[in-house]
């Protein structure tokens, strides 16, 4: 469907995960959020988060703090702090937006919590775009690789199920030497940078 390639196509995006993307759509828009308005807080959220550093705990309470301001009438104060402890500056975004951040003076101003989460989005998608990383490169190749697997399963019997349980327990042996492997592919790459640089310079100096 149209709704899934979009989420595919978010959880590309460092910050965000298959899981969570489609967990994090599906409450908004179940919660009364249009599609496109949630495409948007998702693809904001996802970017401030790998900005942050931030995993899937914290993108899950950012997306928290984004319903609770969604569902009540007023801002109360804690859901900034939710932004806050995940690394999010949503104090900063709202006080610039309407210069206070105390949910009783935003209320008598009559800014409600529609005004606020339109700023804070809007702050949000003003910050730069988060670099895509090796780390975010592998997790889209494991959501491609468990889509993928979930369509062949989803036809096989119990034998292909069995065969698979035991190479998924025989991946998870191996996952510390794979740990030793990928860092000791990183010392050669980070020796062979150096190297790089000198043979071209050598190169310039006799040709």
């Amino acid at each position: 469907s149209e709704a899934m390639k979009v989420l595919r196509d978010i959880a590309k995006l460092p910050g965000i995960g298959m899981q969570e993307a489609t967990q994090a759509f599906t409450t908004l828009r179940q919660n009364g959020m249009s599609g496109a308005e949630a495409e948007r807080v998702i693809r904001a959220a996802g970017n401030a988060n790998a900005l942050a550093g931030g995993g899937m705990d914290e993108f899950g309470r950012i997306m928290k703090a984004i319903r609770e301001i969604y569902m009540r009438p007023n801002l109360s104060g804690e859901e900034l702090n939710q932004l806050a402890e995940a690394g999010i500056p949503g104090h900063r975004i709202v006080r610039d937006a309407f210069g206070t951040v105390d949910g009783a003076e935003l209320k008598r101003m009559g800014v409600d919590s529609g005004m606020v989460l339109a700023a804070l989005i809007e702050g949000l998608e003003k910050m730069p775009k988060a670099a895509n990383s090796a780390k975010n490169s592998l997790e889209n190749l494991q959501s491609a690789i468990s889509l993928s697997m979930a369509a062949i399963g989803a036809g096989a019997g119990p034998s292909f199920t069995n065969i698979i349980d035991k190479i998924t327990e025989a991946l998870e042996d191996m996952e510390p030497g794979f740990k030793v492997l990928g860092r000791l592919i990183g010392d050669v790459l980070d020796t062979l940078n150096p190297f790089n640089g000198s043979m071209r310079s050598l190169r310039d100096v006799m040709f």
